[in-house]
């Protein structure tokens, strides 16, 4: 599996990557953090027994953060799509750099389709 430093540096870089321009926030070092954040967070699931790499490394999660996402962006005052986008794919990069890596863990791989299906899928190569 990727280190914690890679999931960050995953999250920065996608954040940074669609605020090329500047567009999302003159604060784009506060937008990085954040994008560095969710790319890290599924791995909270670490604090609750068993449950590594299921509820939090699963598509449903990737859509409540899109939610949460858009919902903050309209809290500022207006929506922001493009920042909202931004975080969802670098919480997403998480998913999809734990399946590309190495997992010698048992089960190996990620519960994608929790809470609808509880089979665990891996890539066959090992990326990471």
């Amino acid at each position: 599996m990727p280190s914690p430093i890679g999931h960050l540096l995953a999250g920065a870089a996608i954040t940074l990557a669609a605020d090329q321009r500047h567009q999302l926030s003159r604060r784009w070092r506060n937008v990085a953090l954040i994008g560095a954040a969710l790319a890290a967070a599924p791995d909270l699931d670490l604090l609750l027994p068993g449950a590594h790499r299921t509820i939090t490394h699963s598509f449903f999660a990737v859509g409540v953060v899109c939610l949460g996402s858009l919902a903050w962006t309209y809290r500022t005052g207006r929506i922001a799509p493009l920042l909202a986008l931004a975080w969802t794919l670098s919480y997403a990069s998480h998913l999809l750099t734990d399946y590309f890596g190495a997992d010698y863990g048992t089960p190996a791989g990620l519960q994608l389709f929790w809470p609808w299906g509880f089979e665990y899928y891996k890539s066959d190569w090992s990326l990471f």
